[in-house]
């Protein structure tokens, strides 16, 4: 078996190495090949030459670099295009989506889910405004498609090689993926 990690960075540079050490602790205990992608999206500190160090110091390291910041699910939708795994888990380096999840995660896939989401919890420290202006577009979307969204879902989440083959195949420029996942 085979997972690979995507994850999106976006002047990160402060929280790269110990991002890549927790992920790695995590990986070892689940016995199995593995690399991770780190999606440069036109990171303005020094995010590159961090994620080019990590790879050059660790052989599952792998880099990519877009011309310039084409925001969150566009650096998603690139390293989904350049990965090759039995599973995929996508998730940020702000450590937002903790690695120590990882295997409750595989563990879902490995019962034959081919898609396994995961959810925020509520938080008392999430802005009012934020959570109400969430609400709104959930409750408004729903409304729109005939897809179901569930609200408070992030981009942390696995994805089998049947379900990233299906997102490459759609043909959307400006994506959101929670939606197209769902």
């Amino acid at each position: 078996m085979k997972l690979a990690i995507v994850v999106p960075v976006y002047n990160e540079q402060d929280g790269l190495e110990s991002f890549c050490v927790a992920l790695r602790d995590v990986m070892m205990t689940l016995n199995c090949g593995w690399n991770v992608l780190f999606g440069d999206d036109g990171s303005e500190d020094g995010s590159w030459p961090v994620i080019q160090q990590l790879a050059t110091e660790n052989p599952e390291v792998l880099s990519l670099r877009l011309s310039r910041n084409f925001g969150h699910q566009t650096a998603l939708s690139a390293g989904l295009a350049h990965i090759s795994a039995d599973a995929v888990i996508t998730m940020d380096a702000d450590l937002q989506h903790p690695p120590n999840l990882m295997p409750q995660l595989v563990a879902q896939w490995q019962q034959g889910f081919a898609v396994v989401n995961t959810i925020r919890a509520e938080t008392d420290a999430v802005n009012p405004v934020k959570r109400y202006s969430s609400a709104i577009f959930y409750r408004l979307i729903n409304r729109l498609s005939d897809v179901p969204i569930t609200p408070g879902g992030a981009d942390f989440r696995l994805l089998s090689a049947t379900a990233v083959q299906a997102l490459r195949s759609m043909p959307e420029r400006q994506r959101f993926l929670r939606g197209m996942v769902s």
